[in-house]
């Protein structure tokens, strides 16, 4: 019988045979086991039964024979465009595995002819991982609009893609890689390898999905964004022949989303809770109670607390409790303070003006300009109770408010000249806050605390926007407290709106 014709590009049927060794063969030598064979010499189907490590009894053209499998092997024909036949072979435990991994084995072959075949034709066989670097030092010039902050975070995220060393810490100390960055490289590595062209739909979300999986959807967010502008740059280049931007392109579905939402974390914070006038005074006792809320004593050294007894040591302060105030008592965001200089503060006309933010890079505390928003950039006024904090604090750390120096005012707490670094303030907040029973908030919730106490006031909320520094008015509804009952102010304004019957 003449073989079945296979198209070009294309899979031929797949024969599936147990391989094994003749029961009475003591070297046990590995040979393909004959099919059945009739009285007129005809093959006949393998026996149903047939297990692997099982002898079975086969009749041969040579009388009955007894074999023992050990596996199966499947064999396939892949058929290149031009006609060029390739065998493909592949072993398994079972006959399907056998059968699924051969067609697997098949269509790579046929991919790989593809792939070697335009490499072969195309006048352009740059990767994606070529396109990477290139855009990578367009995002650090000058012309590019990306804030500085975002620089940094892409330049990380690029970093962990390519497996390049992280930046050293303080004292040029190299810091290791973890299986989680080592996974950002490996998934990344089998899209990088390939012309953007020949990059698919499903590779990418595959790609996405295992990032997801092992760093978060932030991390796979930064990732696709990344490779969005350097498919941009893909498009630029006619050689490349890449006509849409598969990365922008891709979609998902409410059951089956492209970036996976993955549980996430059992926290005890609340990001809708407003802090009560109440709740703040116990905090600000608290903390004024707490020798390691304060700042570090000026030549005192840095001696730690005593196993079991921390808070209690009066020289590694961790100087959090005047910034504390500052947030409450500004309504700024926590990066926006750290940027803070001294020569930033008008004693003379009580504000502060806040033009820039604190960054992090491994280690320490960058300052960037300009703030978070475009409508950052603004005078903030100063109660009396946080002038009164920072003359103290000025006295303190010997600055004279006559001639205020661009230091920062909350710097490091061992080193009050350097930006300190937020990872570490971070942290410092979140012990000394649980300690005192604040579980539910962060250095967040003094921005929540202005903005509910100013709509209390009934400030409009153009007015609180610019106090903030939010160019929306509508954000502000998004850190109103609704919790709670109706006011009496507002059952009487619902009365009056009702017409009476």
């Amino acid at each position: 019988m003449p073989r079945q014709r296979i198209p070009p590009g294309t899979l031929g049927p797949v024969a599936v045979v147990p391989i094994g060794y003749e029961a009475s063969d003591e070297d046990q030598r590995q040979l393909t086991i004959p099919a059945p064979s009739s009285e007129r010499g005809q093959a006949m189907p393998y026996p149903k039964g047939l297990r692997i490590g099982q002898p079975v009894k086969i009749e041969t053209t040579d009388g009955m024979r007894e074999f023992v499998p050990t596996r199966w092997r499947g064999l396939v024909r892949a058929v290149d465009i031009d006609g060029a036949i390739y065998f493909v072979r592949r072993w398994a435990g079972t006959k399907a595995a056998a059968i699924a991994a051969t067609e697997r084995a098949g269509h790579d072959k046929l991919k790989e002819l593809a792939r070697a075949r335009a490499q072969t034709e195309a006048p352009d066989a740059t990767t994606v991982t070529e396109l990477l670097a290139r855009w990578r030092v367009m995002m650090h010039d000058e012309s590019n609009k990306l804030h500085e902050s975002t620089r940094d975070d892409y330049e990380t995220s690029i970093r962990a893609m390519l497996g390049e060393p992280l930046r050293p810490l303080r004292g040029g100390t190299a810091r290791e890689r973890s299986a989680d960055q080592l996974t950002v490289r490996d998934a990344f590595s089998v899209v990088g390898a390939e012309r953007p062209a020949d990059v698919s739909a499903s590779d990418l979300k595959a790609m996405l999905r295992a990032i997801a999986d092992s760093n978060g959807r932030g991390t796979a967010i930064k990732v696709r964004s990344i490779l969005a502008h350097v498919w941009d740059l893909a498009m630029e280049n006619d050689d490349l022949g890449v006509q849409v931007n598969t990365v922008r392109a891709l979609r998902g579905t409410e059951s089956n989303p492209v970036i996976p939402n993955r549980t996430k974390r059992e926290s005890s914070l609340d990001h809708r809770r407003a802090p009560t006038d109440d709740e703040y005074r116990d905090l600000m006792s608290a903390l004024s109670r707490d020798p390691e809320a304060g700042p570090m004593l000026p030549g005192s050294g840095r001696r730690k607390s005593k196993h079991g007894a921390a808070g209690t040591g009066l020289a590694n302060g961790k100087d959090i409790r005047d910034l504390v105030m500052m947030l409450f008592g500004t309504g700024a965001r926590q990066g926006e303070l750290l940027a803070v200089r001294w020569n930033d503060i008008s004693f003379t006309e009580c504000v502060v003006s806040i033009s820039a933010t604190l960054s992090y890079t491994p280690g320490e505390g960058v300052r960037r300009t300009p703030t978070k928003t475009k409508s950052g950039a603004r005078e903030v006024y100063l109660v009396a109770p946080v002038v009164a904090m920072l003359c103290d604090r000025a006295e303190l750390f010997g600055i004279d408010v006559n001639r205020l120096p661009a230091t920062p005012v909350f710097g490091s707490p061992q080193a009050p000249r350097q930006f300190r670094d937020p990872s570490n303030l971070n942290r410092s907040i979140r012990t000394i806050f649980n300690r005192h029973g604040l579980t539910w908030g962060r250095s967040h919730i003094g921005r929540k605390y202005v903005v509910n106490h100013l709509i209390r006031e009934r400030v409009p909320l153009t007015e609180i926007a610019r106090v903030v520094g939010w160019g929306d008015v509508l954000t502000v509804s998004k850190y109103a407290d609704t919790a709670g009952a109706v006011s009496a102010d507002t059952r009487a304004a619902l009365a009056r709106s009702v017409v009476a019957g």
